[in-house]
């Protein structure tokens, strides 16, 4: 089992998240899992790590960094537990480059 993180958009009134983000409620980021390195999912947004952080905290005021179960986490704990997990983890390359368009970004996270 794992957890999935997201951006989710508050503090925002729904016509601008309409003009904004084009009706966007949440933004899934990755999925941590026991054993295994993080796997990112690109967006419009980001496609590596550096745009993610770069992207979140460019609109922090409108954006909540949350786990599936509704917590809320701060952006250092999140960039700390996947690093710690993308040095420890099993690599999902041989499982998901053949269905998916797998990458590695210049820090060494997996993308999909």
């Amino acid at each position: 089992m794992g957890t999935n993180y997201y951006l989710e958009v508050v503090n925002l009134p729904v016509e601008d998240r309409l003009k904004k983000f084009i009706n966007l409620e949440d933004i899934h980021i990755c999925k941590i899992s026991a054993g295994w390195k993080p796997v990112f999912e690109k967006t419009k947004y980001y496609s590596n790590f550096y745009e993610l952080e770069t992207f979140y905290k460019e609109h922090i005021d409108i954006l909540q960094l949350m786990d599936e179960y509704g917590e809320c986490v701060s952006w250092n704990w999140f960039e700390e537990k996947c690093k710690e997990r993308n040095l420890i983890g099993k690599s999902h390359g041989e499982t998901c480059s053949y269905m998916y368009n797998y990458y590695k970004d210049e820090y060494g996270f997996e993308w999909i």
